[in-house]
């Protein structure tokens, strides 16, 4: 049925209601920020380098190494791939907040390897798929700036509204927080249906979907907590956007 009702609606209302409840919810969390913490994050810069190293060399190296060791046919394996070399993604964000990490952290996080992913996403794709399959990807630039600038545009909207009106922190909060309750709902109401079940794929590509996840985690959280220039809430920060990916950006290049 919710197949049904995902494929009787016209095709631009699905990715303009997504688009919409995430554009909500980056504008929440952004908006829900001190500006001041968050500079202060953007000056120490540490945590921001351990961000960006482990999201754009870790993690598309473990979804290489994902790819290779189950050696996943090209469908799956291009897939897995073009996930694991995407920044970090709104929810990334919303998990930050909700665990009590550190916030201003995860904003400057997603900021800043957003856009570097319009150089970094398309160069481990095109290494790591020349490597395993000896082929390049297509990708449509228009479709992925175009999903960048969306983010970018919604960060810095909800960062105006934290400068300008700081007695509406909490409140954005709040509607960032329905705002991924309801993505949340939503996505798993158009995906439960379709022609392609979840439950019907082999063994590989469950392991496959569990494995650069846990990885990334145990790795990316050992390393930031023994690292001297990150506190506890920066750690769970940078382990959260090192795991937690961009899959819409994913979907507009694989």
């Amino acid at each position: 049925m919710a197949g049904g009702l995902a494929g009787a609606l016209p095709p631009w209302v699905v990715p303009f209601v997504a688009q919409m409840l995430l554009f909500t919810l980056l504008v929440g969390m952004a908006a829900s920020v001190d500006t001041k913490a968050l500079r202060e994050r953007f000056r120490r810069c540490c945590g921001v380098f351990f961000g960006l190293a482990f999201q754009f060399f870790l993690l598309p190296f473990i979804g290489y190494l994902t790819v290779s060791i189950l050696d996943l046919k090209p469908v799956y394996g291009i897939s897995l791939l073009a996930v694991t070399a995407s920044p970090g993604g709104a929810y990334s964000n919303w998990w930050c907040s909700i665990f009590n990490a550190d916030l201003a952290l995860s904003i400057a996080m997603t900021t800043c390897s957003t856009v570097a992913s319009v150089v970094m996403t398309p160069v481990n794709l095109y290494m790591y798929m020349s490597i395993k399959y000896g082929k390049v990807p297509s990708l449509n630039f228009g479709r992925l700036v175009g999903s960048i600038a969306v983010a970018v545009a919604a960060i810095f909207t909800g960062l105006g509204i934290s400068l300008y009106f700081p007695g509406k922190r909490q409140l954005a909060n709040k509607l960032g927080n329905m705002a991924g309750i309801f993505l949340m709902v939503f996505s798993a109401i158009v995906s439960s249906g379709g022609d392609q079940p979840l439950w019907d794929k082999e063994p590989s590509f469950y392991l496959a979907t569990i494995l650069p996840c846990l990885l990334a985690l145990t790795v990316s959280f050992a390393l930031g907590w023994l690292a001297p220039c990150l506190s506890a809430p920066e750690a769970v920060a940078v382990t959260v956007e090192t795991c937690y990916q961009n899959t819409g950006l994913a979907l507009t290049i694989a």
